[in-house]
């Protein structure tokens, strides 16, 4: 159960995409310094088609950003900085990349 004014991040790789494991690196150096502010979780495209096209995202690796269970952002690509963009988004700010989908 995720509070409400919560966030959450989510990542959106496949197996066979050799750039998701550059995202994933780096959430996992972020998650122990963000735990108790922001819920983090991976989806598999592959697996999870349907909710991939819900959030638009066409693209891996991309990470999604969720604020009261609405997508705000998706973020596609490996340059990105997972943390700045999630201050940004607590701030109700875009992420910061030019790759960024806004939702909200």
């Amino acid at each position: 159960m995720v509070a409400a004014n919560s966030l959450v991040v989510l990542h959106f790789d496949a197996a066979w995409d050799g750039y998701a494991a550059q995202v994933r690196a780096q959430l996992e150096r972020v998650i122990p310094r963000l735990r108790g502010e922001v819920a983090f979780g991976y989806v598999d495209v592959d697996e999870s088609a349907d909710f991939a096209s819900e959030v638009h995202v066409a693209n891996v690796p991309s990470v999604a950003y969720f604020r009261d269970g609405v997508a705000v952002a998706v973020v596609i690509g490996v340059k990105q900085d997972i943390e700045a963009n999630v201050r940004r988004v607590q701030r109700g700010q875009v992420p910061d990349s030019s790759n960024t989908v806004s939702r909200g």
